[in-house]
């Protein structure tokens, strides 16, 4: 089953619903969770954030050729994990067990801030729910929530 808790952004009254996935998640299972909760979060103005740890995938984003994702994805298959080519930014990210990932699903009419605010909230949401489950967690010179 999934965990679901709430969390709240800080200097708002907005609740974010925390969906902590048990064990491994398949990417297109994730991906399809995600789907949902974006129509309800359009729907109904709601906010997620999903947590999960993810089989072996790696993904592909828009900046890498479609040439290179083809032969890498051959390649990575090969060594048992799965392949996705994404609409996402960037170039190639693995994921896999023992790594923490989380997904935002939010509505952002409930937000009246500038990006800079929401990225610095997103980023301390994810810091404070590391924290919960024992993991410390905090911001580097890298993009991103590292423990």
């Amino acid at each position: 089953g999934v965990l679901l808790a709430q969390k709240y952004m800080m200097s708002t009254n907005k609740v974010v619903k925390l969906v902590k996935i048990p064990g491994l998640l398949r990417y297109a299972e994730g991906l399809k969770l995600q789907q949902k909760l974006w129509a309800l979060s359009k729907d109904h103005r709601q906010n997620f954030l999903i947590v999960c740890e993810h089989s072996p995938v790696f993904t592909f984003g828009k900046r890498q050729s479609k040439g290179d994702i083809s032969m890498e994805m051959r390649r990575l298959e090969r060594s048992g994990a799965e392949c996705y080519a994404t609409p996402r930014g960037g170039l190639t990210t693995f994921h896999g067990p023992g790594q923490l990932v989380c997904y935002p699903i939010l509505n952002l009419r409930n937000f009246r801030y500038g990006a800079k605010w929401y990225v610095n909230q997103l980023e301390e949401l994810v810091i404070s729910t590391c924290r919960e489950m024992g993991v410390v967690a905090g911001r580097s010179e890298h993009v991103g929530i590292w423990a």
